[in-house]
């Protein structure tokens, strides 16, 4: 799993500069449904 304070660093920064697709695409892991995987 990636750093969760990093990351949202990452997207703030794309935020600030008006990248909002680059900025989701950043957090979109945080929308994963929780064992996902294992569900296969």
């Amino acid at each position: 799993m990636e750093d969760y304070t990093a990351i949202y660093l990452e997207a703030s920064q794309a935020l600030a500069n008006g990248e909002s697709q680059q900025a989701f695409q950043r957090l979109r892991w945080l929308l994963h449904y929780p064992g996902h995987s294992e569900l296969y």
